[in-house]
């Protein structure tokens, strides 16, 4: 038994783990994953740290009061996206082009020095006094009277736990999959399953070398593709590390990539050796991370591209059992800036004041 089970150990499980640290309660937060961080993941350069962002990479402290103070707390830089030097272009037919100006968003975008699991392993060192279980997988949630008692897999076995408060921080499309007794409302179920999961169709391309040689050319590292395989390429090179690395998204859509699944590296290498140069084909180490293949972040109905950025709003259960004992988290149901590691701070605050509105100060 605890006070509050905090499933999901993303951004917005994390920060709401650490908003009760000071609250005296018994808390434990449970992890799918062996890692916590959800779609927050590093990937390492030439050496083992990881430097370079597999999933959320840019911050905007000028428009994310939240992001900025948890940035300052936890006594972390950024530094903002190189964007120096000329664009490239690639039409439908493949042919190359270069524009004199780059594209630069206003206020600038801004990477966290380190990477942004960085910032995860800071919160994770704060949470000494929260029970933090990895590699268990809930699998149904039962509401009596009293509490609510949760259900994992945990390597080969069961575990079963019991709060009086459980706050859900995974994607609502992953809840809907989950056993609850009694059994939720079909209009609840449909709305659970009904909301996007961001980014969640997407993959990612992190291509290191020895140096971003690209600058002394005068080009920028950013490129936009109507061909693929990535549709949109970024310089990811992080200062004071010497070394340089190209970060792409892909516009291969999941279907096409699992197709060409074994030459998917060759075929990145060739798009970015016809784009960069020749030195662009071979780099040192490259990763390709798929979000649309995890289990604990997508769905089948995520692998369906996103066209424009869903509008996401808070969920409730009210009018049902649930109600009052499990509390929504996580970005999808931010009330502002979803889609956002913002959005995944905004939605743990609401839920930290649920929290204390239900058990007082």
């Amino acid at each position: 038994m605890c006070d509050v089970l905090i499933i999901g150990g993303g951004l917005s499980g994390l920060q709401v783990a650490a908003g009760l640290i000071s609250q005296r309660l018994k808390v434990v937060l449970l992890e799918a994953r062996p890692r916590l961080g959800g779609r927050i993941l590093g990937l390492p350069g030439v050496a083992d740290e990881p430097l370079y962002d597999a999933g959320p990479a840019w911050v905007w402290p000028d428009l994310q009061p939240r992001m900025s103070r948890l940035l300052a707390a936890l006594d972390l830089e950024t530094f903002a996206q190189e964007t120096q030097g000329r664009l490239i272009l690639q039409g439908a037919g493949g042919r190359r082009e270069e524009a004199a100006q780059t594209f630069a968003s206003a206020p600038a975008s801004m990477r966290v020095t380190g990477g942004l699991s960085t910032l995860v392993a800071r919160l994770e060192a704060q949470l000494r006094s929260v029970d933090v279980q990895c590699d268990t997988v809930v699998t149904a949630l039962a509401c009596d009277g009293s509490g609510v008692c949760v259900t994992a897999r945990c390597g080969s076995g069961v575990r079963r736990y019991r709060a009086p408060t459980v706050v859900v921080a995974v994607p609502p499309r992953l809840v809907a999959g989950w056993e609850f007794a009694p059994a939720l409302p079909a209009e609840a179920q449909a709305r659970l399953a009904a909301v996007p999961t961001w980014m969640a169709g997407h993959a990612k391309c992190i291509a290191v070398y020895p140096k971003p040689f690209w600058r002394a050319a005068g080009l920028s590292g950013q490129a936009f593709s109507q061909v693929g395989p990535l549709g949109e390429i970024h310089d990811a090179s992080v200062p004071g590390h010497g070394q340089g690395a190209l970060m792409g998204f892909f516009t291969w859509p999941h279907a096409l990539r699992k197709e060409r699944r074994e030459r998917l590296v060759q075929d990145v290498c060739a798009q970015l050796g016809a784009l960069f140069g020749a030195p662009a084909a071979v780099p040192t180490r490259i990763h390709i991370h798929d979000w649309a293949a995890e289990p604990f972040t997508a769905t089948a109905a995520d692998t369906r591209p996103l066209h424009e950025h869903p509008v996401y709003r808070p969920l409730s259960w009210r009018g049902t059992r649930w109600e009052g004992r499990l509390l929504f988290a996580g970005t999808e149901v931010a009330a502002e800036q979803g889609g956002y590691l913002e959005g995944a701070l905004a939605a743990a605050e609401r839920a930290l004041a649920q929290i204390r509105g239900t058990m007082g100060p």
